[in-house]
């Protein structure tokens, strides 16, 4: 799994706002004084080296304050410079490399302008939101595709989590966590269906067989693949739903939280997947790493331990 923050401090809280606001007015500022322009993007820099561009980076650090400005002077990509761009990675959700290359100059290069147009839609959003903090809840952080658990203030789990991608996001709920499934079905969505499944079976008819789905009518009477015309859409007139156990798309565990969305969180069978830095590979759902400790923690008031969680 990829790294993540390790700050204790939670990404959304009832000082967010205030911390928003703030965060605002300084990129204002910076971009009132002209940014930060732009490093070329064939760089590649490390520590040890030297040169006219490690200088500007360590200048691009200072700005946003990862490194300090009695830090920022000559050319040497220094111990102090590998700590600055661990914490702008950790900062924009890279994995923290200390190492400056493509996926960490591309961030480097956003504009503050997009920094201070990213914050104002923050803030809007915020405006909008009644969540009513209580002594544990949990944050999916979206554009740092991590979740948090949160307990007392303080962010006790923060987990890597897969969110959806840019043409199906992850959209902005607030709900409550009521249900954890173990070794859930999975009921394909009619998006899903149409999208995914039936361009799938007119290519290979054994798609759904393969994956362990069963078409049921609405009697909850199992159809025959071959009983569907395939070249029409008929298909999401019937309810086609995933056998639980090995390769469901859900893994061992689903954690329903209602909303309008039909979003929820859950484990996946494709855990490689949270080895990378862009994690925006879903449909909409958030996969969770290292799902057993994060429910283990949700379930901890109820007296649930891990080896209960686990078994």
């Amino acid at each position: 799994v990829t790294a993540i923050s390790t700050d204790p401090q939670p990404t959304y809280g009832p000082q967010t706002v205030a911390v928003t606001q703030a965060a605002l007015a300084t990129y204002r500022q910076i971009a009132q004084r002209g940014g930060w322009g732009t490093l070329p993007t064939t760089l590649r820099l490390s520590k040890g080296q030297r040169g006219a561009d490690v200088a500007r980076l360590k200048r691009r650090l200072a700005i946003e304050g990862d490194l300090s400005p009695a830090e920022a002077a000559g050319d040497l990509f220094d111990d102090a410079t590998f700590a600055a761009v661990q914490r702008f990675q950790r900062r924009v959700g890279l994995l923290p490399s200390g190492l400056v290359a493509a996926a960490t100059l591309r961030q480097l290069n956003i504009p503050a302008e997009t920094r201070v147009r990213a914050l104002e839609k923050s803030l809007e959003r915020l405006a909008d939101s009644r969540f009513a903090f209580g002594q544990r809840y949990v944050i999916v952080n979206i554009p740092a595709a991590a979740a948090e658990a949160i307990e007392g203030g303080i962010v006790r789990r923060r987990h890597v989590v897969i969110v959806g991608k840019q043409a199906h996001a992850s959209p902005m709920v607030e709900s409550r966590l009521t249900v954890v499934n173990f070794n859930p079905t999975w009921t394909i969505p009619t998006s899903i269906i149409k999208r995914d499944i039936i361009p799938r079976m007119r290519r290979n008819p054994a798609t759904l067989a393969n994956m362990r789905v069963r078409i049921l009518d609405r009697s909850g009477n199992e159809v025959s693949p071959a009983a569907i015309d395939w070249s029409t859409e008929r298909a999401v007139n019937y309810t086609l739903r995933q056998d639980a156990g090995p390769g469901n798309s859900l893994g061992r565990v689903r954690i329903d939280m209602p909303n309008t969305e039909a979003v929820f969180m859950h484990d996946t069978p494709s855990r490689g997947l949270f080895q990378s830095d862009s994690r925006s590979l879903s449909s909409g759902c958030v996969r969770v790493a290292d799902v057993s400790d994060f429910v283990t923690w949700l379930l901890a008031p109820q007296g649930f331990t891990r080896e209960q969680v686990v078994e």
